[in-house]
């Protein structure tokens, strides 16, 4: 017999469902990509240390950085075990949210049947890069590794079809539209400011410790990398550090002490006050939140209530990366290589909040004292 023609209705269908699935392969790619960042980084800083001996083997142990950027428990017998570069699991959330977003949908719009389709296929793909990272010194569980998969496909998806929604409506109440714009104004810069100083302190510190022959141009360039790929676990810890509060960094090899502090904070390190170069670190959230406060000035708003708002999503920020970005491992043996990265999240997340208040009564007193020209029109 003869194929009946499909009908518009179920090419539409299979449309979306490709575009769906191609969504997802590209989200979790950026995963990968981020985890053969990591294995890279990690190679240069610590040759030897992930025992790769080919190229499937790097291919595998990439795959399960990847997983664990998307917190799947992947373990393992050497130093990398346990630690999770959140890089790639962010990475596929935005890739995820935005392609959804935008794509041109054969319906002109995310469907519910577009948001089935990324999370099955994140799902399944997860399951799958789980059972290829089982010959690669790692193992991780496929029905582990799936569950966070079809969370991420729905979370990213869901998001992603919900400012779809938002963007083809026009706004019915203009002044709740404005005041959602400012609220994002103020998460972007609660974002961006701590990255880009983050990244510009880190960026003299490796440029000193390059000039100082404290690290090679190979180790350097690892460094680099791993700071990539361990992108918010690292801009939580320095800004929770700059913030108050107590951070553990540690790394120690063959049975050296550790090169980096251990229970650090401002005002215990080393049993003494931190170095002015790490007291720098208190810009970070001064300028995050003033800069916040600032995107969402309104003269009919008091500044502790946009402070509140503003401490609030800090807070959350720094709790959740800091909980989730936190690990310790060892390898066996005497004299074992041995990672410690963690945050005391708790108080993080409430010093994140007394930041936000005290950022926006610093930006009050700043436009007080220092107040704009007025420029008239004409």
């Amino acid at each position: 017999m003869r194929a009946l023609p499909a009908s518009g209705e179920s090419r539409e269908r299979a449309r979306t469902v490709g575009s769906a699935a191609g969504i997802a392969a590209f989200g979790l790619l950026a995963a990968l990509a981020a985890g053969a960042v990591a294995t890279a980084g990690a190679e240069l800083l610590l040759p030897g240390s992930l025992d790769i001996d080919s190229a499937t083997g790097a291919l595998r142990r990439a795959a399960g950085f990847g997983l664990a950027s998307l917190l799947v428990d992947v373990p393992s017998a050497d130093v990398v075990g346990g630690a999770a570069p959140l890089t790639g699991g962010l990475a596929a959330f935005v890739a995820i949210g935005s392609s959804v977003r935008t794509r041109a949908w054969p319906s002109g719009r995310p469907t519910r049947l577009a948001v089935a389709a990324v999370t099955a296929t994140c799902g399944a793909l997860c399951a799958l890069a789980a059972v290829l990272t089982t010959d690669a010194g790692v193992g991780a569980s496929p029905v582990i590794a799936a569950a966070n998969g079809l969370i991420l496909g729905l979370a990213a998806s869901t998001a992603g079809a919900g400012a779809a929604e938002r963007d083809a409506r026009p706004p019915s109440d203009p002044a709740a539209h404005m005041a959602a714009r400012a609220r994002a104004r103020s998460l972007r810069a609660l974002v961006a400011v701590p990255v880009v100083l983050v990244a510009a302190w880190l960026l003299v510190a490796g440029a000193a410790a390059l000039v100082t022959g404290s690290l090679g141009p190979k180790a350097f360039v690892g460094a680099a990398l791993v700071t990539v790929a361990f992108a918010p676990n690292i801009i939580a810890a320095l800004v929770a550090l700059g913030c108050g509060g107590r951070v553990e960094l540690a790394f120690a090899a063959d049975g050296s002490s550790p090169a980096l502090v251990e229970g650090a904070a401002l005002w215990d390190w080393h049993g003494g006050v931190a170095p002015p170069y790490v007291l720098a670190l208190v810009l970070v959230p001064l300028v995050a939140t003033v800069a916040a406060a600032a995107a969402a000035a309104s003269p009919d708003q008091p500044p502790l209530r946009r402070g509140l708002r503003n401490g609030i999503m800090l807070g959350i920020g720094l709790f959740v990366l800091g909980s989730v970005g936190s690990y310790e491992t060892a390898a066996p043996g005497a004299g074992a290589t041995r990672v410690r990265f963690g945050v005391d999240a708790a108080a993080a997340g409430l010093l994140g909040l007394a930041w936000g208040v005290a950022g926006s009564f610093v930006e009050r007193w700043l436009r007080h004292a220092f107040p704009r020209p007025r420029v008239e029109r004409r």
